[in-house]
């Protein structure tokens, strides 16, 4: 019997320094959460899982066509 585990991710703008009251542009925002969900994926190729991606309100994709998207 294969093992299977779920990991959900929910990856937002980046905005704990606004939190403290200091502004951030939306660039930095994005740019640090997808470094760190660059991050996350690059643990998650050193076990090659089998994945399937769901975006909020969207049809369901498999990883490679996420990537292509």
């Amino acid at each position: 019997m294969d093992k299977l585990i779920l990991l959900s991710f929910d990856v937002e703008g980046f905005d704990v320094p606004e939190e403290y009251g200091q502004p951030l542009d939306k660039t930095i925002k994005f740019k640090a959460s997808a470094e760190g969900l660059d991050h996350g994926l690059a643990l998650l190729d050193r076990s090659e899982p089998y994945l399937n991606w769901f975006k909020p309100q969207a049809r369901f994709v498999t990883f490679f066509e996420f990537q292509a998207s």
